[in-house]
């Protein structure tokens, strides 16, 4: 479920029009690509749990779903967040085959990278704001 589930959070991010004026198509699974700028977004499956039913596991389940919103200010990534947030609150609907019903947000997080590149300037690190979703899927 969890990469055909990252692809229907990230086609539903895609066509936000206030997501793409953000971070264009940079709306990763898992990590960035080496030459993505920010601001960016990574969409993460932190779980999955299919529902049971009396024949066994069912063709439904309830995910939990982090987009990390990445941008170069705190200002720049909580800029994406809240679209992110106005863009998958409350969906009910079907992106990639699969039926979403609610997304519901469940909090946010926030987090500093620094640079890794070994220099002391400022201005290098990547601030990022984890929102957690909690969705119900049919696939």
């Amino acid at each position: 479920m969890s990469q055909s589930l990252q692809t229907a959070f990230r086609t539903l991010l895609s066509a936000d029009a206030a997501v793409a004026a953000l971070v264009g198509d940079r709306i990763r699974p898992d990590q960035l690509g080496e030459a993505d700028t920010l601001p960016a977004i990574i969409v993460e499956i932190a779980s999955a749990t299919p529902a049971t039913d009396l024949n066994g596991a069912g063709d439904t389940g309830q995910a939990v779903v982090d987009v990390v919103c990445i941008g170069t200010t705190r200002a720049a990534a909580t800029a994406v967040e809240q679209a992110v947030r106005s863009a998958l609150n409350g969906y009910r609907g079907t992106a990639a085959g699969h039926t979403l019903a609610p997304i519901t947000y469940d909090g946010t997080t926030f987090d500093v990278e620094p640079a890794d590149d070994g220099s002391d300037q400022d201005g290098d690190d990547w601030f990022l704001n984890v929102v957690r979703f909690d969705v119900w899927v049919q696939h």
